[in-house]
């Protein structure tokens, strides 16, 4: 599933996104993508690698509300391609 998240105030001239990813891997591991940056901007990148689809979804739903908290706003969601 993709997540893409937002957070714009201009006022602040702030305008970042993020987003993140779970896909599985060859042998049987599951692997969060993350990446952000600033709108219009080229994207930094960075993989975890766990051992089950649970603790990569747990992941993703901490970081989620990590970056709620923080002023982003949820603007894409997908369906998981599993």
């Amino acid at each position: 599933m993709t997540i893409v998240l937002r957070s714009v105030d201009p006022d602040q001239n702030r305008y970042r996104e993020y987003g993140m990813d779970i896909q599985p891997g060859l042998f049987n591991e599951w692997c969060l993508t993350r990446w952000w940056h600033r709108i219009g901007q080229k994207a930094q990148k960075l993989e975890m690698w766990f051992d089950s689809l649970e603790a990569a979804e747990q992941a993703r739903n901490s970081v989620l509300v990590q970056r709620s908290k923080n002023g982003y706003a949820v603007v894409t969601q997908t369906p998981p391609h599993v």
